[in-house]
């Protein structure tokens, strides 16, 4: 499913230069990378209210490594 892209800085995305302000169309996985790298935000139907994207589930040996780190 494709989501729209509100680009917060200049990006290369698929080898195409994006100016700060653009909006693209992009596969919900690379709207939240771009989400968490701080490089723009998605847009809901469109509009200028931007919502987060959800972060995909870490994998869980990630989680266990993060855990045990906590512990000691």
């Amino acid at each position: 499913m494709n989501v729209t892209v509100l680009f917060l800085k200049p990006h290369i995305h698929g080898g195409v230069m994006y100016p700060a302000g653009v909006r693209i169309a992009l596969p919900e996985a690379d709207a939240a990378w771009i989400v968490r790298a701080g490089v723009g935000n998605v847009l809901m139907n469109g509009e200028d209210c931007a919502r987060p994207v959800s972060n995909p589930a870490r994998p869980s040996s990630a989680r266990r490594t993060r855990r045990s780190q906590q512990n000691g």
